[in-house]
């Protein structure tokens, strides 16, 4: 049996085959056996990674049948040396409607072209932000025409080539520490939007700011409990360059994704309700848009570091979109 004949969203190798288990979606909490007629492949594959365990992280060819890629992470815990957490590089994205966000979300996102400036989307582990930033993407370069550039560590999901009236061109690096030579690298592509992978480093956060303030449209994902929060550590990372962050800003997006099932306040999560996608799983989003009428209080608050002090814009914003209009 081949491994990717299995259903699972993420891998998880042991050295003992009979360790290792899967998760069909992210947020899944029952810890699924590999099946026995695996374990061949799956001893083959750890090989694989074993000899490059040494990265952080990367990406890997796997199968036989059908061959895809593999988002790999090695990490080394107190009695697994390493533990290989394998993540399925997924296909193109489905539509971000389709995916689960709120209509008037999308409709607001996509309906004029990006400012420049910096669009965050934030969100807490498996919440689908690397995958609704990439449909963004996508998307943005069908409607609006142009170029769209990735710097990626490593690529997720597979987004290059020609798209409507726009095309993609996709980059990876070895390590977060090559983000910033390969982002003012691609100041030099004349690209109409770019995509950073996701925040983790302090030099990455302050790479992507000042392609912020540079006179273009860009788009990155950031881990955090909600928007407040994501802005305050975001700065922080950058080295507190608040003025900067508050000079970017453009838009941000938190998202929640809950497995319907085992939340029984689901309809009461803060932010917008979209449809569920798949449908055990809804996904709800928390908007803040730099708007002509409130830009000035949204850019002092963060300005000042009173992050707080964005609730009330949050809060009138997400009444707006619930109410049927437009921010």
């Amino acid at each position: 049996m081949e491994l990717l004949s299995l259903p699972f969203s993420e891998l998880y190798i042991e050295a003992d085959p009979a360790s290792s288990w899967m998760k069909p979606t992210p947020d899944a909490r029952d810890i699924e056996p590999v099946p026995k007629e695996a374990y061949d492949d799956l001893t083959r594959l750890r090989a694989e990674l074993m000899s490059r365990s040494s990265s952080d992280s990367f990406s890997v060819e796997w199968g036989i049948a059908h061959r895809e890629r593999l988002r790999v992470k090695p990490i080394r815990t107190a009695h697994i040396n390493p533990l290989f957490v394998c993540r399925r590089f997924r296909s193109l994205p489905q539509p971000l409607k389709e995916l689960g966000m709120p209509p008037q979300v999308v409709d607001r996102l996509l309906d004029r072209p990006a400012r420049p400036g910096l669009t965050i989307f934030m969100g807490e582990m498996g919440s689908g932000k690397t995958t609704a930033a990439s449909s963004y993407t996508v998307e943005y370069v069908s409607r609006h025409g142009g170029l769209a550039v990735t710097v990626e560590v490593p690529i997720e999901m597979d987004l290059e080539g020609k798209h409507g009236r726009g095309k993609v061109y996709q980059t990876e690096v070895e390590s977060e520490e090559d983000i910033g030579p390969a982002l003012r690298g691609m100041l030099r592509s004349s690209a109409n939007l770019l995509f950073c992978g996701e925040v983790k480093t302090d030099a990455a956060a302050r790479e992507v700011l000042m392609l912020g303030t540079s006179g273009h449209p860009v788009v990155t994902t950031f881990h955090a409990p909600d928007l407040q929060t994501g802005l305050m550590r975001f700065a922080r990372m950058a080295s507190d360059q608040n003025d900067a962050l508050a000079e970017a800003f453009t838009a941000a997006f938190h998202l929640t994704l809950r497995n319907a099932t085992r939340c029984q306040d689901a309809g009461r999560e803060p932010g917008l309700p979209g449809r569920s996608a798949p449908p055990e799983r809804l996904l709800t989003v928390s908007p803040l848009l730099a708007l002509d009428g409130t830009l000035d209080q949204v850019r002092s608050a963060i300005r000042s570091g009173s992050f707080h002090q964005l609730k009330s814009e949050i809060d009138r914003q997400r009444r707006l979109f619930l109410g049927g209009s437009t921010p």
